[in-house]
């Protein structure tokens, strides 16, 4: 996370043990099952974070047999990242470059109960809601 903190030119810790500036730091992880795990095409704002980080966890082929990592390089320029990734690598990229998770087996009944499937790892800066208490913004 040093490194992508670095990039965005934020201090090492922003975000992650307090709300700073109206922003959180919140890592998680994420399971595509079989059968169809996507994720629809999308930019994410770069208003603090400029740079993303995604933790691969499985392997095209292994664990999933199609689809994947997709971003847009170039308008309607399409790059399956998965061909050039396994698990343990970290995928950095802007977040305003639009991007998505192609179906990894669009057919059949999805397995949310197997592991089988594309997971993933990444921490992202979200702004925190400003409809939250003030008690809970202290934890």
């Amino acid at each position: 996370m040093d490194l992508k903190y670095e990039i965005s030119n934020l201090p090492k810790d922003f975000a992650t043990k307090k709300i700073e500036r109206g922003h959180i730091c919140v890592g998680r992880v994420t399971h595509y099952p079989l059968g169809g795990g996507y994720y629809s095409y999308h930019v994410d704002p770069n208003n603090v974070e400029i740079c993303t980080d995604i933790t691969i966890m499985s392997k095209r082929g292994l664990d999933f047999p199609q689809g994947g990592l997709v971003i847009e390089a170039k308008k309607g320029e399409k790059m399956n990242l998965e061909d050039q990734v396994s698990p343990g690598d970290v995928v950095y990229f802007d977040p305003s470059i639009p991007h998505y998770v192609e179906a990894i087996s669009p057919s059949g009944e999805v397995q949310w109960h197997k592991p089988a499937g594309r997971w993933m790892m990444f921490s992202a800066i979200s702004e925190f809601s400003s409809n939250c208490s003030q008690s809970s913004q202290k934890a």
